[in-house]
């Protein structure tokens, strides 16, 4: 717990570094999912949130994530820093670097990504993460945003992670080790806010879902979502769900614009 409240404190210093007056550039920040799972066996608190600034075409961004397996609290939290260059409306490249604060070793990455739009209301994203050890994983995600009427969205959400080998510690097989589909109806509750709700399906498949099951874990579990989300931006530019949406704010709402991802291999746990 020491060493998470301590990443968290180094979170709260970067972002007022970035919210220095000095900085030209407009500051960005949001927090995309803050939400409780509730269903089969303990309940799963998630968050995930980001803060960045610079130009249309080059940004640098931090990022916060984590939450538990086991109730409302935190006990795991994936901090990152990266750039981000637009090439184009439709194509972000991400390069960086995460560290992981938890029990265990091997706890920090360099960190690689490719966004894509290839419509307005569906991004395509990758991450692959190289660890001190020499791990390699990765974690792609399908994320659409779906206008169902004035003020809300339909969110369908589908991650899938992997591993290139075995990585015993973290009881992970080589292959595709989990998936995770999800749907979440966000309502607009002013400028600032959003209330969703949904519902979320998390499978281990391959190895990963072997040792689990060898160990008398759950290889499924299926949640219902209640969830916020907030942004905000010093340029009073919101951004919006749909990244090409957000053309009248420039093309750099399109880094800061839910590159949100499950992070690969602490995600591939079921808990009962």
């Amino acid at each position: 717990m020491d060493r998470i409240k301590a990443a968290l404190s180094a979170c709260a210093l970067a972002a007022a570094a970035l919210s220095s007056p000095a900085l030209a550039d407009p500051i960005e920040a949001e927090i995309d999912l803050f939400e409780l799972h509730v269903g089969d066996g303990d309940e799963h608190f998630t968050f995930d949130s980001a803060i960045s600034t610079g130009s249309d075409t080059d940004r640098f961004e931090l990022r916060a994530s984590g939450g538990s397996d086991v109730g409302p609290t935190i006990d795991n939290v994936q901090l990152e820093a990266l750039y981000v260059h637009n090439f184009s409306d439709s194509f972000t490249a991400l390069v960086g670097a995460r560290q992981d604060v938890r029990p265990g070793s091997d706890l920090a990455h360099v960190s690689a990504a490719f966004v894509v739009l290839p419509v307005e209301w569906l991004e395509i994203e990758h991450f692959f993460y190289l660890s001190e050890n020499g791990n390699l994983i990765g974690s792609g995600q399908l994320l659409a945003s779906i206008d169902a009427s004035d003020g809300v969205t339909v969110e369908p959400r589908l991650n899938i992670n992997w591993a290139a080998q075995t990585i015993v510690d973290e009881s992970v097989g080589s292959g595709v080790t989990d998936i995770q589909a999800a749907v979440r109806v966000r309502k607009s509750l002013g400028p600032h806010l959003e209330a969703y709700a949904g519902a979320i399906h998390e499978r281990l498949l391959g190895k990963t879902r072997m040792i689990a099951t060898a160990d008398g874990g759950r290889s499924s579990v299926n949640r219902v979502i209640i969830g916020a989300a907030t942004a905000w931006a010093s340029a009073s530019c919101w951004p919006d769900r749909r990244c090409a949406a957000v053309a009248s704010c420039g093309s750099a709402a399109v880094a800061s614009c839910s590159i949100r991802t499950t992070r690969a291999g602490q995600a591939a746990t079921v808990s009962e």
